[in-house]
């Protein structure tokens, strides 16, 4: 018996040798492999080819090849921000090739690796950043703190209009003269060094920017978007009403800016077609009235939170308008602007089927004019109590709610009672057949003003 307890004791102690060194387990603090695992098989499957092991699970053996690495190309792979992540097992990675990854609008510098400071972009349909930069306006002067230092950045074409961060972090590098590698592609997919200077080719933009923004101009054709608009500049509307212009490029670089203030613009062409790519608005923004300007690449309001009147006409790639951010139809009449007061405009946009308006809590719109909209499937309006027009004309796949009146808008004068001023009232057959219609202008035809334009019928009869 004595032998039996000597012999289990020197088992326990084995048993507990064992549980701390040589079966220890592969995965503890200690061991040879990475404490996290990767879990993406195609970004395993590249790592395998250079010669890097893992285990049943996917952790990498941190031996001398995993710490040899230092770059590393994944061009032309799928890759998400998760597999990116996961990067962060290779303790000496600084380089990280991403081009034609893929990669969505909206590119996330904490998903890489905090060891990386040079990545490769380009070949990405990226125009927004997050994670690179924190830049505010304080006392007139840009503020900028630089979140993630790199070494070298490669960008895309499509952030080409990126101001928000590309350009504060740009210029901050420059002011802390720091060197970094920072170059961007062409349509072409050719790179060159990057800087805040963007061309407005057309002599008739230029010529009417000049009086309207001339302290952005460095050059003849050359706008500086790191540079400020005057005080004389700032919050006085960009309004363009020549048709002799032939192409609209460049003004994505003043449309996207964040860092002027008080935005208005206003484009009143009718000669021509136009295209503007990657819109991003910001909080800057009050007014963006556009006429014949395509946007192909759609248009961004997710920041847009002060933007309270919205124009587009015979834009031929709308497809959906997400104005749930915004002012519109969400604003105190008192505050509407005296020139664009608060208003939504579409017309002859072949292609919008989606238009999203914010929860309101004055539930005051000044104009609401949906026009020639063949793919619209939906139009609610039932938040609203006052209105200063209402024209629905040939929206034929588009049901229809209306709204509740009780209060009459008026050209910025004030807000009045139903009974006191009528509402200016406009519909096409179509929408005329919608029984929704014939329910709102039975219950609302004593101060409803009807209108005649292209396309309406006569709904008083």
């Amino acid at each position: 018996m004595k032998k039996f307890k000597q012999m289990a004791a020197m088992l326990l102690m084995a048993f507990a040798v064992c549980g701390t060194t040589s079966c220890k387990d592969d995965k503890n603090e200690d061991s040879d492999y990475s404490q996290n695992v990767v879990a993406n098989s195609e970004l395993r499957a590249i790592l395998s080819k250079k010669g890097l092991t893992f285990d049943a699970d996917g952790h990498i053996l941190i031996d001398d090849a995993a710490k040899a690495v230092t770059s590393l190309d994944l061009s032309g792979n799928t890759v998400n921000v998760k597999a990116i992540k996961e990067l962060s097992v290779l303790p000496n990675l600084t380089d990280l090739n991403l081009s034609n990854c893929g990669l969505g609008q909206t590119f996330d510098f904490d998903a890489l690796p905090k060891q990386v400071t040079g990545v490769d972009l380009t070949g990405n349909e990226i125009y927004d950043f997050e994670g690179l930069v924190s830049a505010k306006m304080d006392n007139d002067e840009l503020k900028t703190t630089i979140l993630r230092p790199l070494a070298k950045l490669y960008l895309p074409a499509s952030c080409k209009y990126n101001v928000e961060d590309l350009m504060p972090f740009y210029s901050q590098n420059k002011a802390d003269q720091k060197t970094v590698d920072m170059q961007i592609a062409d349509k072409d997919g050719k790179l060159s060094v990057y800087n805040t200077l963007r061309e407005i080719p057309d002599a008739e933009l230029r010529a009417y920017l000049k009086t309207a923004v001339a302290s952005i101009f460095v050059d003849e054709t050359h706008i500086d978007m790191s540079k400020p608009m005057d005080g004389m500049e700032s919050g006085n509307p960009i309004m363009i009403k020549t048709g002799d212009i032939k192409s609209y490029e460049g003004m994505e670089a003043i449309i996207n800016n964040p860092y002027y203030a008080n935005l208005k613009v206003a484009a009143f062409i009718t000669a021509n077609e136009y295209t503007l790519d990657h819109l991003q608005l910001h909080s800057n923004v009050n007014a963006l009235w556009m006429n014949k300007v395509s946007t192909p690449n759609g248009i961004d309001f997710n920041k847009a939170t002060k933007l309270a009147s919205f124009c587009s006409t015979f834009n031929k790639d709308l497809t959906d308008v997400d104005l749930s951010n915004t002012l519109i139809g969400n604003q105190d009449w008192k505050e509407f602007d005296a020139t664009f007061t608060n208003c939504l405009l579409l017309e002859n946009c072949d292609k919008l089927e989606s238009i999203k308006l914010p929860k309101s809590q004055h539930g005051i719109i000044a104009q609401f004019e949906m026009k020639n909209l063949p793919l619209l499937k939906s139009i609610d309006l039932s938040q609203y109590i006052g209105v200063q027009q209402i024209y629905l004309i040939n929206l034929p796949k588009c049901s229809i709610s209306y709204p509740s009146l009780t209060k009459t808008y008026k050209n910025q004068d004030k807000l009045y009672d139903i009974s006191e001023k009528k509402i200016g009232f406009a519909v096409s057959e179509d929408v005329l057949q919608i029984p929704a219609t014939a329910e709102f202008i039975k219950k609302y035809k004593s101060v409803l003003n009807q209108k005649r334009m292209p396309g309406s019928v006569n709904w008083n009869k």
